[in-house]
């Protein structure tokens, strides 16, 4: 009973999950290796054998973990769309009356000055209370990126994954 245990739990499992693809590699790799190696050293030429052995040895290796590594997807998808216009940092804005607002500051000058202001060198200590130093990233429209993107071009500023016709979209005249 313990032997029809083990037999289940190593030799079924392992055949269950085999990849045959990767079998056919393995044995092609043994094969193109072991044979090239062979040839090469047939020819007396020992170090050219050895650098044969290496280089297709290092070959198959990538070749190999290339298309049968890891399935998981490498980056996510949809992209994540940075929180603030481009060049603008993040900064969460308290005001006079307490509360705290999400928020986009320009320490650069990048934007039109007579839309959003460059905050001061200061501001972290000292923040400005006039609202022309801060880009509200707050909205009350059901289409928030819409909203956004109206926001920004008024601003006469870029947004990755906003600005570039993903979620700007305007109709032709």
């Amino acid at each position: 009973m313990l032997c029809q245990k083990i037999y289940k739990d190593t030799i079924v499992d392992m055949f269950e999950n085999f990849n045959i693809k990767l079998g056919i590699f393995i044995i092609a790799a043994i094969i193109i290796i072991g044979y090239g190696t062979y040839v090469v050293y047939g020819y007396y030429k020992g170090l050219g054998s050895l650098l044969y052995f290496v280089g297709s040895l290092y070959v198959c290796i990538i070749y190999g973990t290339r298309w049968f590594g890891s399935s998981k997807p490498v980056t996510s998808w949809p992209p994540i769309i940075n929180t603030c216009p481009d060049y603008l940092s993040y900064y969460k804005r308290k005001t006079s009356d307490g509360t705290m607002h999400d928020t986009c500051i320009d320490t650069f000058g990048i934007a039109d000055q007579s839309v959003l202001q460059q905050f001061p060198s200061d501001g972290m200590t000292n923040p400005p209370a006039n609202d022309s130093y801060y880009f509200s990233l707050e909205t009350t429209a059901t289409d928030k990126k819409s909203a956004m993107c109206n926001q920004a071009i008024g601003a006469k500023l870029t947004w990755e994954g906003i600005t570039n016709g993903e979620s700007c979209v305007f109709p032709t005249k």
